[in-house]
């Protein structure tokens, strides 16, 4: 079900043919809830140290959480501005807008891991961890490399194939929703940049 909201009063009118609502759908609070979470699935490793040394080790932790909080910022901020122009809720739409929730919350652990290793080795920090038996274990071995890069591609490329699917699917209901020309030409560039993506 598509449904219009009138933008608010002195509103460029390009805007209120960009921009279909302003409610936070049951959709959207879902959405913004699994976002919070995998958030916190960043976050929850992290310990407030008990010395300098554990202070300057958790540092790189703190880099590495901010470039992955910054890509699950920009993945919800894709699906925000999705729904904010089509206010699609149609069982199509809530099936993918699923997907991309089960990708974002699978995606987080290969994200974080990927991240707190490239700022390890970008500043020079030992790859080897200290287990809670006390073990030394290498973080990766060179050969482990790949298939990490491996997964971090398959989850970066399922996240906007599901952007490609919702916007092919706001494309085939343009009628429906009313876009103008402006409206079409945005959704087609939507779906191309998705689809390089």
């Amino acid at each position: 079900m598509a449904h219009e909201t009138l933008a608010e009063p002195g509103a460029h009118k390009e805007k209120q043919s960009r921009w279909r609502s302003h409610e936070i759908s049951r959709v959207e609070g879902l959405s913004d809830a699994v976002f919070a979470f995998a958030v916190t699935l960043l976050v929850v490793s992290l310990e407030v140290p008990k010395t300098f040394t554990e202070l300057a080790e958790a540092m790189h932790g703190f880099v590495a959480f901010a470039i992955s909080f910054f890509l699950l910022f920009m993945v919800w901020f894709y699906q925000y501005r999705f729904f904010r122009r089509y206010s699609l809720h149609d069982h199509f739409t809530v099936w993918l807008n699923g997907l991309l929730l089960f990708v974002v919350l699978f995606y987080v652990y290969p994200l974080k891991f990927l991240f707190s290793t490239l700022v390890r080795i970008v500043s020079g920090a030992s790859l080897e961890v200290k287990l809670p038996g006390g073990a030394i274990e290498a973080i990766i071995e060179p050969s482990q490399m790949a298939v990490l890069m491996i997964i971090y591609g398959i989850g970066f490329a399922a996240v906007f194939a599901v952007f490609t699917l919702l916007y092919l699917h706001a494309y085939r209901r343009r009628f429906d929703l009313g876009l103008s020309e402006t409206g079409v030409f945005d959704t087609r560039t939507e779906i191309q940049h998705s689809a390089l993506l």
